[in-house]
């Protein structure tokens, strides 16, 4: 996939989140769906939709840095390229908590803003778990 369309897809992911956020008395709306489960499911929509974020900025950092001219960036470690991206969620989860306190009947809390970085926070987690398994594997079949 081209280094642009993976940014692209980042930046329209965003689009999408900040669409969610724009959307007046969205807790009215989604309580009517979900019942005595909205707080859960709004919260767990938050998660979800930021541990994405994450997941499509790593995978376009990655890919940046693999097509960068200079070869000193070329070998950026897995956990810099998670840091980043967890950089660039967390800044945009802010974003987004400012975003729904101009926006009627929303509201803004620092809070969410935790909430949101549990997302990437649980993908970091899944992916040193899938590594700390392989290396237990590749230890086992040796």
């Amino acid at each position: 996939m081209p280094l642009e369309a993976r940014w692209l897809i980042v930046a329209v992911w965003m689009a999408i989140i900040y669409w969610f956020s724009d959307q007046p008395n969205s807790s009215e709306v989604t309580a009517m769906v979900f019942y005595n489960h909205n707080f859960l499911m709004r919260k767990l929509a938050h998660v979800t939709e930021f541990a994405i974020l994450f997941s499509l900025c790593r995978c376009a950092i990655a890919a940046t840095l693999t097509n960068a001219p200079d070869s000193n960036t070329q070998g950026l470690r897995l956990s810099k390229q998670s840091a980043w991206a967890l950089i660039i969620s967390i800044s945009y989860a802010f974003f987004d908590e400012w975003h729904q306190s101009v926006v009627p009947g929303r509201s803004s809390s620092t809070v969410d803003v935790g909430i949101d970085s549990i997302g990437p926070i649980l993908v970091i987690a899944l992916m040193a778990l899938s590594k700390s398994i392989a290396a237990f594997r590749s230890r086992a079949t040796s």
